[in-house]
């Protein structure tokens, strides 16, 4: 009976918090990179990676307001792919950067690209998705984003970017997904107000009756 439950839960667990895999350790199915060459320099890596990855994508921005980006052989359902997650860091030589880097990601296969700037608890927390009471993106943070903050209304969408405002910055990547729903409660993701999905909601109810009888 019991097996039977867990069986039950790790189930019902897996399917609330299926996405569409962008980046884990390779590309998703016809996901590549769009960053522009001149811009920046994108190479798949081993080192530097966040734990649990056996890879991830290494960007040097060479020029002010260059990106890493990835787009999409046919098109991403704003329907289905409400919230975009991923792990990044960043790391630049201080002596040379005096300014902190300002960090954005957009969109702009939309009609009025809108940019999200990941200086603010709303969209970053820690690594292990704990609730931050600081950003600090030189350490691994996660990060998620309601893509309707970057102006994604429209049906589909084709592209998506991470940028950095200063040259000379090294953006990492990983363990990327798009989700319709938030898979935990922080960060929030949203400048529109707070919500608890119901599919978090959910799975963390069934995990709190799996901690009970357990």
């Amino acid at each position: 009976m019991r097996l039977n439950y867990i069986i039950f839960l790790v189930v019902v667990f897996s399917t609330l918090t299926s996405g569409l895999k962008i980046f884990e350790n390779g590309y998703g199915e016809d996901i590549y990179s769009s960053s522009t060459y001149g811009d920046s320099i994108v190479n798949i890596v081993t080192n530097n990676c966040n734990a649990g990855m056996e890879s991830c994508i290494e960007t040097q921005v060479i020029n002010d307001n260059g990106f890493y980006a990835f787009s999409n052989n046919n098109s991403f359902n704003s329907n289905d792919y409400r919230y975009i997650e991923f792990s990044m860091k960043i790391s630049y030589d201080s002596s040379v950067i005096t300014k902190k880097p300002t960090i954005y990601a957009a969109v702009e296969t939309v009609s009025i690209p809108t940019r999200v700037y990941l200086n603010d608890t709303i969209y970053v927390s820690f690594s292990d998705g704990e609730k931050a009471s600081y950003v600090d993106l030189t350490q691994w943070s996660f990060v998620r984003i309601k893509m309707t903050d970057l102006s994604v209304h429209e049906k589909t969408f084709n592209n998506f970017k991470l940028a950095s405002d200063t040259r000379n910055v090294t953006i990492y990547f990983g363990q990327a997904s798009f989700f319709g729903d938030s898979t935990s409660l922080y960060p929030i993701g949203t400048n529109s107000g707070f919500s608890l999905s119901p599919k978090v909601f959910l799975s963390t109810l069934l995990l709190l009756v799996a901690l009970f009888f357990f």
